[in-house]
């Protein structure tokens, strides 16, 4: 049976049963004791405690709009110690200072950066930031950079190192606010990002017919009726990201 068990995720019991060469009151049983197995056996003697990342940002509702501000418990506390020395040790302590305020400096002008950064997606990705993932809509680092006047890697470098804490979304990837358009064609949508899209295509397949699940193409003739145009293509490769299997094995279920 247990060479034979993908069978049951694509085709279900009966078929895994005939693959098996089992009754069905054969399979049943074992099907039980499958399932009471733990499918992590070697967790119970882990004594490790997860570690829950620090947010660099928290985003936060005032009256009808959001903010942003830097999380102090996530803000390094550096200080430089000026003490007195010999004029032997002058010179040298003189360089090591400089690179020392050089450091704080560049971490002064990182969070600056990133306050002005957070600021500007609080106004951006409102609707993310209220609704979820069908709200995100798109907004580049290319577009952020010019809007800040930085350059667009060292958006890009914000955007891949930093988390931001959301009421509703728990603590996020900073990356997960930017989203590129689908596809460059003007016929594509010019306001929902991926992430708005998918959670669109999940809503569509959790409310779909069972016995007639959409295919790909529906999928994309219903998007397009609601303005976003996208191609069967990218329908699946969407849906597929979000860990949907395609119609055949939905209708097999």
């Amino acid at each position: 049976m247990l060479d034979a068990l993908p069978v049951l995720a694509d085709r279900g019991p009966a078929a895994l049963a005939e693959a098996a060469g089992l009754g069905a009151d054969e399979l049943a049983p074992l099907l039980a004791r499958l399932r009471d197995l733990n499918p992590r056996p070697a967790a119970g003697f882990s004594t490790d405690t997860a570690r829950t990342r620090i947010a660099d940002l928290l985003f936060e509702r005032e009256g009808d709009r959001w903010i942003a501000r830097l999380n102090p418990e996530s803000l390094p506390r550096l200080e430089i110690n000026d003490f007195k020395q010999g004029a032997s040790s002058a010179m040298s302590f003189s360089r090591e200072k400089s690179a020392a305020l050089r450091l704080v400096s560049a971490l002064e002008t990182r969070n600056e950066n990133l306050l002005a950064l957070g600021r500007l997606l609080a106004g951006e990705q409102a609707q993310f930031l209220s609704h979820g993932p069908v709200g995100q809509r798109v907004f580049t680092r290319r577009e952020a950079a010019r809007r800040l006047g930085l350059h667009e890697s060292t958006v890009g470098r914000l955007a891949s190192s930093s988390s931001a804490a959301t009421p509703a979304m728990g603590v996020l990837p900073l990356r997960e606010f930017f989203s590129r358009a689908l596809r460059r064609q003007a016929e594509a949508s010019p306001v929902q990002g991926s992430l708005a899209i998918k959670a669109r295509i999940e809503q569509m397949i959790a409310g779909e017919d069972p016995a007639r699940p959409l295919n790909d193409g529906e999928l994309s003739d219903a998007l397009r009726a609601e303005g976003i145009s996208i191609s069967r293509r990218v329908v699946a490769k969407l849906r597929t990201s979000a860990g949907i299997p395609n119609r055949a094995v939905r209708r097999s279920r």
